[in-house]
């Protein structure tokens, strides 16, 4: 586990200079409008891949990905994500497993995790504590809708979250965190996953041969825009599919990963909104940057 998480960590220390854009203030990006200027986008040329003319992301999958029938299409619809998806909520939540009772291979240990944390890291001394964080990953299974950026989401919240935790301690020197934003070698390294309807924490010591500890409990996390995502995807597929003049659109629900079934994504990250669609081995994508928003960058 622990040379999956150095890659990861290497990963972050990329995406820790990145903007994520997420659950701003600004136009609703999942309105039908804002779809349609999404689909109507060029789709993302596939690498190695010689340049053609320009197509609209929503004709390449209605011609792709949708089946041709007498009357029209039929496009068997599977999964629809959008953020922010149950995988980001586990996210954005994992600092709160920290106050949960610690668990070694022999049992539970009768003290939080972030006390066990702190008892078992090789903390820098001098005047204020010093804990360095290293690797942190998270995962979860497809219908949570898990993306890498997940693993920067988690390691945010586990960092503020233990130093709130030690910052309330009485009577403890302060603990000044090194590797909030970008991994620190020899440091915790943080697993948390998402499987089903519970969440867990595994915490590794870098460098070391002390103990894992772990903590989880029952998680269940709502996706809020996916029906409605799904909704305005169908209205404005129907509406290019019959302007288009290729006859009546059909949706049909499809179980994700089905034969036929196309699973859609649709995410903002970096400034930029994008879509992802597959069905099989057949992946089409398109993108759109999006307006700066002078609030934000003041």
């Amino acid at each position: 586990m622990r040379t999956r998480l150095v890659l990861f960590a290497a990963l972050l220390a990329v995406l820790a200079g990145m903007a994520f854009v997420h659950r701003s203030d600004g136009p609703d990006l999942l309105a039908p409008d804002a779809l349609a200027a999404l689909l109507e986008q060029p789709l993302d040329p596939a690498p190695g891949s010689p340049a053609n003319a320009p197509t609209p992301a929503w004709r390449a999958l209605l011609e792709q990905l949708a089946e041709r029938t007498p009357g029209g299409l039929t496009l068997r619809l599977g999964r629809v994500l959008a953020d922010p998806t149950a995988a980001r909520a586990s996210a954005e939540s994992a600092g709160e497993l920290l106050e949960l009772e610690a668990e070694g291979p022999q049992g539970k240990l009768g003290l939080p995790l972030w006390r066990a944390i702190l008892a078992r890291a090789a903390l820098e001394p001098g005047p204020e504590r010093k804990l360095k964080l290293y690797g942190c990953r998270h995962s979860a299974l497809p219908e949570a809708g898990p993306a890498l950026e997940d693993s920067y989401y988690a390691r945010l919240s586990l960092a503020h979250a233990l130093a709130e935790l030690a910052a309330a301690e009485p009577g403890a020197s302060p603990l000044k965190l090194l590797g909030e934003d970008t991994p620190v070698r020899g440091g915790v390294n943080f697993e948390v996953q998402l499987l089903g309807d519970t969440q867990t924490v595994a915490v590794t010591f870098d460098g070391g041969d002390r103990t894992p500890i772990r903590v989880m409990r029952p998680f269940r996390a709502l996706a809020p825009n996916d029906a409605r995502t799904r909704a305005n995807l169908v209205q404005v597929l129907r509406e290019r599919a019959q302007g288009a003049g290729l006859g009546e659109l059909t949706i049909e629900d499809a179980e994700p990963g089905s034969a036929g079934a196309v699973d859609v994504r649709i995410e903002v990250l970096g400034g930029r909104q994008s879509l992802l669609a597959r069905r099989g081995q057949t992946r089409l994508s398109a993108h759109r940057v999006l307006a700066a928003d002078p609030a934000r960058e003041q």
